[in-house]
């Protein structure tokens, strides 16, 4: 689910309410962190462009965290495990708000979906019982992540994920992985291009899916 955070050099952002006239610096114009960032604010009554400034001056997660865990940036939007290591590198750093929480208060709980596994159409009906088993699979392996944050670090390491256990173990906890299929599935994403396409039709292609765009499953 959730994956951004609003993170702070310094200590004054408590609520949505403390950013009004602030520059927030998202990753990337016409992206996710800017769609939810503007969802936001617009949820908690801040209108963007008059009452708080997004800057896009850095274009990539990456880039953004390497200016924010320097010092240059005093608010950003970043993703895990953006933020892990910005604040490894930066001890002043401080997570301001939990984007999936504040989220969870003003949309459907459970809707900001950030990760998905996608096949095609033709693939899941020729092989629905292997897809089946897969997914079987998948939520498994989710349990064994969140359930042993530390164990999943050092896999995270040795197959060439990311190159530090430690710091891949702290981050999982707040990537929020969660495993969600079915009618939920189909119920959050559907909650979640709502929003995207109210902020741009393009977005998600000009259209909301129809509903062969979901794989239901057993």
């Amino acid at each position: 689910l959730g994956v951004l955070y609003l993170v702070e050099k310094g200590d004054t952002v408590k609520s949505f309410d403390d950013l009004k006239g602030k520059t927030i610096y998202v990753p990337g114009k016409a992206s996710n962190p800017e769609y939810v960032t503007a969802y936001l604010c617009d949820k908690f009554g801040l209108e963007v462009g008059k009452d708080v400034t997004l800057d896009f001056t850095y274009n990539a997660p990456a880039e953004l965290r390497t200016a924010v865990a320097a010092g240059k940036v005093d608010l950003a939007v970043l993703p895990e495990p953006m933020v892990t290591i910005a604040k490894a590198a930066n001890p002043d750093l401080r997570v301001a708000l939990d984007f999936t929480e504040q989220w969870d208060k003003v949309s459907t709980p459970g809707s900001l979906v950030q990760g998905c596994i996608v096949t095609t159409k033709e693939f899941a009906e020729s092989n629905a019982a292997e897809l089946d088993k897969f997914l079987e699979e998948y939520e498994a392996s989710v349990k064994f992540a969140t359930d042993d944050a530390a164990a999943a670090g050092e896999l995270i390491a040795k197959h060439g994920i990311f190159e530090k256990a430690p710091i891949a173990a702290k981050a999982l906890p707040n990537c929020n992985i969660t495993f969600v299929k079915g009618e939920q599935m189909k119920t959050a994403l559907e909650t979640f291009y709502g929003v995207l396409y109210n902020a741009n039709p393009k977005a998600v292609g000009g259209k909301l899916p129809a509903e062969d765009h979901y794989y239901i499953g057993k």
